[in-house]
């Protein structure tokens, strides 16, 4: 089982270095501060990618949750992540 996880992994990872994106549109909007007065962001990307040598391009959006890290609050973590790819 853990060939089948590896070689799936080294795929994925090989697709995504191969592959040129190109982004349409972003946005970022305040979710909520927490009591020391910092504050988590949601950020929409969209646009297209290309992966190696395919000639047509795919839509996606992708979702983040950016959380503001405890020591140093001008620095953000992804919370969550959400990729869909438009097939």
């Amino acid at each position: 089982m853990a060939n089948s996880n590896s070689s799936k992994e080294s795929h994925i990872r090989l697709a995504a270095e191969g592959a040129k994106r190109f982004l349409v549109s972003y946005d970022a909007q305040p979710m909520q501060f927490d009591v020391k007065g910092s504050c988590s962001f949601v950020l929409i990307v969209s646009g297209s990618v290309k992966y190696g040598e395919l000639k047509e391009q795919r839509g996606f959006s992708e979702t983040f949750v950016l959380k503001p890290v405890d020591v140093q609050p001008t620095r953000y973590l992804i919370s969550t992540q959400g990729f869909r790819l438009v097939v």
